[in-house]
């Protein structure tokens, strides 16, 4: 929506935009993508909006970029055909999507990594993933979730440790613009996992 949305004010004789991504954090999905496409197209409001992704994944991502730009599709597909429209800050099912959408993404990333081919391609990679370890771990992630049997603990568990291992090595202190930083969610999903404050994850 970033382009449509851009041009509806250039269409409307607008003076000036604001655009707004996830103002205080780094770790909200594929914020660099999103931050290439709000730039160019304030710069030029008439180019393509497919283009100007394919060109930031292919240059960003080089031949990792496959599976990146069809999990991305696969996304924009299923909440476009579910006729949802949520705000900024729902859930999977907010925009027709499920826990297949998650694992689809864990799958995506783990190809894009398998084919990274240099240290920064795979860096890129690694931190775009943390996206869709968020997604897989929403049935444990809110405060209000049903509480997990056992063999989701036991699954959601090494998944759990991956995201906070990314987070740390990237230095993401939030998943998404919201006041709860990572170090509150890693307090919170270890209660959840029943383990101990000292203990790490």
């Amino acid at each position: 929506m970033i382009g449509p949305n851009i041009r509806y004010f250039v269409a409307n004789n607008a003076k000036g935009l604001f655009m707004q991504a996830a103002g205080n954090a780094n770790g909200a999905e594929l914020s660099e993508l999103r931050n290439y496409m709000i730039s160019r197209l304030l710069w030029d409001p008439s180019l393509d909006d497919a283009h100007l992704m394919d060109e930031f994944l292919d240059l960003h991502y080089g031949p990792a970029a496959g599976p990146i730009r069809e999990f991305i599709q696969r996304v924009h597909d299923k909440a476009e055909a579910s006729g949802r429209h949520h705000n900024c800050f729902g859930r999977l099912a907010d925009y027709g999507l499920d826990e297949t959408d998650a694992q689809a993404g864990l799958d995506a990333f783990t190809r894009a990594l398998e084919l990274a081919d240099t240290d920064a391609i795979r860096a890129r990679v690694e931190k775009a993933s943390v996206c869709a370890y968020k997604a897989a771990l929403e049935p444990a992630w809110y405060p209000d979730s049903e509480p997990l049997g056992a063999g989701l603990v036991d699954r959601m568990r090494p998944l759990t440790r991956r995201f906070f291992e990314l987070c740390d090595k990237y230095s993401i202190d939030r998943a998404q613009e919201s006041r709860e930083d990572i170090a509150a969610a890693r307090t919170r999903l270890k209660k959840v996992f029943g383990i101990a404050e000292g203990d790490s994850f």
